[in-house]
């Protein structure tokens, strides 16, 4: 059995560190502001949203599959299923039928001022996320949906990386290359949609693992030969060919997308700072992971116009900063409903 490596202080700082920096990237991916085809806004879209900050869901994935490790390690397996059902299960339904509520208020609204009859439609087992392909009608749901698939799995899965070693991690990174290489591209189909999405995720499935490898030791910086920074050049390079690739519409733009998440995200981490910053900055990632949409629904009016640059990065920022404004409020003046609907984070 390999070494069991523990978090330093300094490791968890940076993870926190880089889990709000990963919440924001999120949130610049469900902007989807509208651009000139082929303007300088358009690349820098395609670059940032389509590009970098597709390592956040990878990088939660990670830390997830760490954590599952270790705590398979010192509190086993029922244990681990229960924390979860707190973290996750509950959460999970909370948000999710909040969102179909607010929802069909929204598109009833004229009807509700005019005390006119209101079209309510409930929700499908798809939309509710009791599907196994597609996302809930909340749709970063699927995330932890996928996370409460892998902690099922767990005891397999470190069984898998404890006896394979590289071997198999080496065969769920070509899997996730085959089946859904590069995750963001839109206009996927049903059988897609399973693999990146659905049910049982490959992204995630090797993320998770990748996660138990580092915590076992059976994957250390020494395979990465690249400094931080060397190697967050070479994810933005691979990133900025899959923008050329999808600006001149040839074949293959998926792979170099699937190519630079790895990239960016070592070089992401090796590069944040070990400084604490703010706890209620660094412990509401998942909080703003959750209420972002929900942001997102009064600020889409304004995200679907017509913008330059600066408007995004402002708009992401805004999204950003009221989730953060609501889940600080939410904890501040109602802890106990706060604890529930965060599953105690």
């Amino acid at each position: 059995m390999k070494t069991q490596l523990e978090l330093s202080g300094s490791a968890s700082v940076k993870i926190r560190n880089t889990g709000i920096v990963c919440a924001f990237l999120v949130v610049l991916i469900h902007c989807r502001p509208r651009f000139e085809p082929h303007s300088v806004g358009w690349f820098a879209k395609e670059i940032l949203e389509n590009g970098i900050a597709h390592i956040a869901v990878p990088f939660f994935f990670a830390v997830t599959g760490y954590m599952l490790a270790k705590d398979l390690a010192t509190k086993g397996y029922k244990s681990l299923l229960m924390k979860r059902v707190r973290t996750l299960v509950v959460p999970f339904f909370i948000w999710n039928i909040l969102f179909w509520l607010i929802w069909v208020m929204g598109t009833n609204a004229k009807a509700l001022i005019n005390n006119s009859t209101c079209d309510i439609s409930f929700m499908s087992l798809r939309q509710f996320g009791l599907w196994y392909s597609g996302c809930p009608m909340l749709s970063p749901l699927w995330y932890v949906r996928a996370i409460l698939v892998m902690a099922l799995m767990s005891p397999v899965l470190l069984w898998c990386v404890r006896k394979f070693g590289l071997v198999f991690l080496a065969f769920l990174y070509v899997l996730y290359g085959v089946l859904c290489p590069f995750w963001p591209l839109s206009h996927v189909g049903g059988f897609s949609s399973f693999f990146r999405v659905g049910i049982f995720p490959v992204l995630g499935l090797f993320y998770v693992t990748l996660g138990m490898a580092i915590r076992e030791g059976v994957v250390s910086r020494r395979y990465f030969p690249l400094s931080p920074c060397l190697s967050l050049i070479v994810g933005i390079v691979l990133v900025m060919i899959r923008t050329v690739v999808v600006y001149e519409n040839l074949f293959g733009a998926e792979y170099w997308g699937f190519a630079s998440v790895p990239f960016v995200l070592f070089g992401l981490y090796g590069i944040m700072t070990d400084k604490t910053w703010p706890q209620w900055l660094v412990m509401n990632s998942f909080a703003v992971y959750l209420i972002h949409k929900f942001v997102l629904l009064f600020l889409m009016p304004i995200m679907k116009q017509r913008m330059n640059i600066l408007a995004y990065l402002c708009g992401a920022m805004l999204a950003f900063s009221l989730s953060l404004v609501i889940t600080i409020m939410l904890k501040r003046f109602s802890p106990r409903l706060s604890g529930i609907m965060f599953g105690g984070r």
